[in-house]
């Protein structure tokens, strides 16, 4: 089987490329680096000989990314232009690395730009499954640095709860239904842990027992996140995201196995 892989460079691409490369498959790895797929013309011919587009492409989730556009100017961009490349070489399959949407928090900028494709998708005639994690635990690594000074902000009381998941497990899902698989498939890791408690283990992963946890209101995020949004547009949508997903609970199937305090380890 011919596998078109886009956002191979990525903390979950590079795993599925070497697990995809494992298994046999071939693989036509493109990443970020290759090609901006957000350029008119971009994703021809990308997929021509493939029966599968396998997508872990779109916008950093990384508040230190440079590129300053919304989501909504990344994301559905890409994944049409690879949509429409899939269905022109015929092939028969497209798994998307989506995101996991709670009743809470789905109207926020971010979800509206992975949902806008996802809707483009089920119209499509090809096969299709969305994995939709929680959150992947290299979303955290943002964090790090904070901690090392011995800071590391909640939104509203921090005890909103989730259940994050390791990039090699997402990366392994998707393998796992690249020819089939359901239409969604939500997944989180195994444990169910509150911001508190994911802030204390980013503490405890740079060496520190304690840090000082000042609480901010999720109101005030996103106020302050409409002040940035006339010079940063992608960091205002995601910390409109994150002041409303970092105040509500956010869990899904415990679909991975591997634990958090391990994962920094690795890092």
């Amino acid at each position: 089987m011919t596998v078109l892989l886009t956002g191979a460079g990525g903390q979950v691409g590079r795993r599925v490329l070497a697990l995809m490369r494992e298994a046999g498959y071939q693989v036509r790895a493109v990443s970020g680096r290759d090609f901006d797929l957000t350029k008119a013309g971009a994703a021809q011919g990308l997929a021509e000989g493939c029966e599968a587009v396998v997508s872990c492409a779109g916008a950093s989730v990384s508040m230190r990314a440079p590129d300053k556009r919304r989501y909504a100017q990344v994301d559905p961009v890409i994944h049409e232009a690879l949509l429409r490349e899939a269905l022109r070489a015929k092939a028969y399959r497209f798994v998307y690395l989506g995101v996991h949407v709670e009743e809470s928090y789905a109207h926020t900028a971010y979800v509206r730009a992975h949902e806008s494709f996802v809707a483009a998708l089920r119209q499509a005639p090809i096969s299709s499954t969305v994995i939709r994690p929680t959150g992947i635990f290299s979303a955290f690594e943002d964090l790090l640095p904070m901690a090392r000074k011995g800071f590391l902000p909640l939104i509203g009381t921090g005890l909103a709860r989730t259940n994050p998941i390791d990039p090699q497990d997402v990366a392994e899902l998707i393998v796992k239904y690249v020819s089939s698989g359901p239409v969604d498939l939500a997944c989180g890791g195994p444990e169910i842990l509150t911001r508190a408690q994911i802030n204390q283990s980013v503490a405890e992963a740079v060496g520190r027992k304690k840090v000082w946890m000042p609480k901010a209101p999720d109101w005030l995020v996103r106020a302050e996140a409409k002040l940035v949004s006339p010079f940063h547009p992608r960091l205002a949508d995601l910390m409109e995201f994150f002041s409303i997903v970092g105040s509500n609970d956010c869990i899904a199937p415990a679909l991975g196995h591997r634990r958090l305090a391990d994962y920094w380890r690795t890092c």
